[in-house]
């Protein structure tokens, strides 16, 4: 059986090795914390989200309460208009 052979790096290859060491070392550090933002970015998306459909929820509540007022002040007093800065309810002349 051959022995295997050791032959000393020259201190130029050495350096160029340990340089490309670093740099990859680096690389994966870059991806891992490009990796981890991009989680942090998903999960804060993702809460984004579900706001934004409490919120539409919200929204489609607020439409139905309003259609419901609108009826009852319809019913009430006739066809007319609502004013909210007054707070009156101005009176259609058709309804006379």
């Amino acid at each position: 059986m051959e022995k295997n052979k050791t032959v000393k790096l020259t201190s130029d290859e050495l350096t160029e090795v340990i340089v490309l060491n670093e740099e990859y070392q680096e690389a994966l550090i870059k991806l891992g914390q490009l990796s981890l933002k991009k989680t942090q970015i998903k999960l804060e998306t993702e809460s984004i989200e579900k706001g934004e459909r409490e919120c539409i929820s919200t929204y489609a509540e607020l439409e139905k309460k309003e259609t419901n007022f609108k009826d009852r002040i319809f019913r009430k007093y006739g066809d007319g208009k609502l004013d909210i800065n007054a707070g009156t309810y101005i009176i259609s002349k058709n309804n006379g």
